[in-house]
């Protein structure tokens, strides 16, 4: 996981202890509180949800660059072994027909 992922998530986690905790120590009807935890919890989640489609997005977005770019180097690569093949190929006949 990289540095921007784990921040993100130690925000998240860190946000989410921080509104338990509020709701927890504020005064308030349990009834109340466990409505303020829930919606909390439905908050975080959501988040969460959204924070990992984004980072989800963004490796698949990476893998792609990647990916081109390497099919594009090893293209470049096989052009120029083929073009050297066909030059070593060509001095062979040469020589062979020289026998």
């Amino acid at each position: 996981m990289n540095t921007t992922a784990k921040r993100t998530l130690g925000v998240l986690g860190a946000t989410a202890v921080g509104a338990v905790a509020g709701i927890l120590f504020a005064p308030a009807k349990g009834k109340d509180t466990r409505a303020k935890l829930r919606t909390q919890a439905k908050n975080a989640q959501s988040k969460t949800k959204d924070t990992m489609n984004q980072l989800s997005e963004k490796a698949k977005s990476k893998y792609n660059t990647i990916s081109n770019q390497i099919s594009e180097k090893v293209k470049a690569n096989k052009e120029q072994i083929l073009s050297s093949a066909k030059s070593v190929t060509k001095e062979v006949e040469t020589e062979l027909d020289a026998l």
